[in-house]
């Protein structure tokens, strides 16, 4: 087969966890309390009814507004403005810089636990192999939740891990998803950097028909359009600072010089972002048959991006520049090259579940399926060895893709029992099935062939 695979198979967990709450009846420290702290949440507790000023772990609670007034059409700008201890990337390198990640109090992408609905969600394929603080990240790509579907989002910090196990060791970020009735909403942004790139034009709208008093079914269709930026210094092996040409330049460079080079002096682009379009939509849909709720929930997205890299210079193909045609035999100039590494990537998850109450016991079955698919492509490159070898050398390379999936079914019992304290003692108990699979797929023949296409080896 063409690809490598790795599956994990998590088996049957069963969780079983006892808790009672007493709280003070002065009413000063409540009269205090904000609006946020009033809101009933569901993250860190398995009580109904707690409030996030009640919950013994502390809970950040962001509602649709306060996502709104930050303006961002990016769900990891908008935490990264609003909760202190997020921070996501400005850019990444190589093909980190086309799936940003984020992360929680300074740990790895993949110590935060991302839940949607109260339901885990599915990590992104395409794994940050560079060193720094994001490397090793495999994350879910929170970019694909269109801010517009979101109604708050409930951000667990201390105490996570004793609650939802390792995955959660930096924090819970619990997405709670819009279940409007009758609404319409919508929003549309555009910029750009005062540098006068990064050209952003982004689109949302938000609807949820009028079906009846037991029904909710909310759509939401995203799309966003990202430029290029560029944030690197001069070429520094031919220009100074000020942009002139430097006096002891090499007359290889000189040469280049002369023919003349693309955005000089800042010849080179890997600083900076990638240009990239995204379209996602989303749904939330339940409905009440008395006493039992049926629901289910799902997104698709699709990302099209491509990252300048470092610039190569003619003699990395060959000390005599070829000239061909674009795409079939590289075309090149006494100039170099500049290759971008790109991705096609199509993302999707989708929920179904029913829960209720029975004899005093609330209840919850749900299975949850999500998988993020990349292929990865080299543009406007060259395979130097096989340049050499035969003579010729394609510009585009199909570089393979990378496929990550996770399916997890799970089941959520819990009860309060009166046992004469100030408050019911809750117990609840529960079981989960996850299997996760990743795969890698080949590339096209000249994207193998030694190094294959330069920049992406």
């Amino acid at each position: 087969m063409n690809y490598r695979g790795l599956v994990s198979r998590a088996a049957i967990a069963i969780a079983i966890s006892f808790s009672s709450a007493v709280f003070a009846q002065d009413s000063a420290p409540q009269a205090a309390a904000v609006d946020e702290g009033a809101a009933i949440i569901v993250t860190g507790t398995r009580a109904t009814g707690v409030t996030a000023a009640e919950s013994a772990a502390p809970i950040k609670v962001l509602d649709a507004a306060s996502l709104e007034k930050v303006g961002q059409p990016n769900l990891n700008q908008i935490l990264t403005q609003l909760v202190p201890s997020f921070t996501a990337e400005a850019f990444g390198g190589d093909t980190a810089n086309l799936t940003l990640s984020a992360r929680l109090r300074g740990l790895s992408p993949n110590h935060a636990l991302v839940l949607v609905n109260g339901k885990r969600r599915h990590g992104t394929s395409n794994l940050h192999v560079l060193s720094g603080p994001y490397q090793g990240g495999a994350a879910p790509d929170l970019d694909m939740i269109p801010p517009g579907a979101i109604g708050r989002i409930e951000v667990l910090e201390d105490g996570a891990a004793a609650q939802y196990g390792s995955d959660a060791i930096a924090g819970v970020i619990n997405i709670i998803l819009k279940d409007d009735k009758d609404s319409i909403s919508g929003s549309f942004t555009g910029g750009q950097y005062y540098e006068g790139d990064g050209t952003t034009f982004s689109g949302s709208i938000t609807f949820a028909p009028k079906i009846d008093d037991d029904t909710y079914l909310n759509f939401t269709m995203f799309h966003r359009y990202h430029g290029f930026s560029q944030r690197g210094g001069v070429d520094s092996r031919i220009y100074n600072e000020d942009g002139s040409i430097r006096s002891d330049v090499s007359a290889a460079h000189a040469a280049m010089v002369a023919v003349g080079l693309p955005n000089a002096p800042y010849t080179n682009r890997i600083v900076g972002d990638s240009r990239s379009t995204l379209s996602t939509i989303m749904y939330n849909a339940g409905h009440d048959f008395g006493g039992v709720e049926l629901y289910a929930f799902g997104s698709y997205g699709r990302r099209e991006a491509s990252a300048y890299e470092n610039y190569r210079q003619p003699w990395r193909v060959s000390r005599s520049p070829v000239l061909g045609v674009a795409g079939e035999q590289i075309l090149y100039s006494a100039t170099g090259f500049n290759p971008r590494e790109a991705i096609k990537e199509d993302d999707f998850s989708n929920t179904g579940g029913i829960k209720g109450e029975a004899g005093g016991f609330r209840w919850d079955i749900s299975t949850t399926y999500g998988q993020d698919y990349a292929k990865l492509f080299t543009l406007d490159s060259a395979n130097r060895t096989l340049f050499i070898n035969t003579g010729k050398t394609p510009g585009n390379f199909y570089d393979g893709f990378l496929k990550a999936s996770e399916w997890t079914t799970n089941i959520d019992i819990a009860k309060e029992i009166e046992v004469g304290l100030a408050a019911p003692v809750n117990v609840a108990f529960g079981g989960e099935y996850r299997e996760n699979l990743f795969q890698i797929g080949k590339g096209d023949f000249a994207s193998t062939y030694f190094e294959g296409g330069q920049s992406y080896p």
